[in-house]
């Protein structure tokens, strides 16, 4: 297998500056007024290296298929309707630290998982 591959690697060693010089050889027929020596490398070098455009057709299904994300589409967002009174009661909620632990504490939860209440 390395045997394999380190002769598939030399076969591209050689092959590739073969290529290029090949391809330069028959840039060189054009005339010289067209081409400068950096664009007709770069010109050998795209068209040795890239892949022609892909040929987009329309499909023939007349299916389409189109992809969302709950919550974010324009009818979800003709069709609701903010609570704005119970935003501003929400921000003015506020929670002392020590109900936070107590709360956890007799059910169970967070840090205390599996040692308590469980209502």
């Amino acid at each position: 297998m390395k045997k394999f591959l380190f002769g598939l690697f030399l076969g591209c060693l050689v092959a590739g500056p073969l290529a290029i010089s090949w391809q330069a050889s028959q840039a060189k027929a054009k005339p010289e007024s067209q081409a400068t020596d950096d664009s007709s490398f770069w010109d050998i070098f795209r068209k040795t290296f890239s892949r022609p455009e892909p040929d987009y057709k329309p499909s023939n299904s007349g299916k389409t298929t189109v992809a969302g994300v709950r919550g974010v589409d324009n009818e979800g967002k003709l069709s609701t309707r903010e609570d704005w009174d119970a935003v501003s009661w929400m921000e003015q909620y506020k929670l002392d630290e020590n109900n936070v632990k107590d709360f956890l504490q007799e059910r169970g939860l967070g840090p205390f998982k599996g040692q308590g209440g469980g209502k």
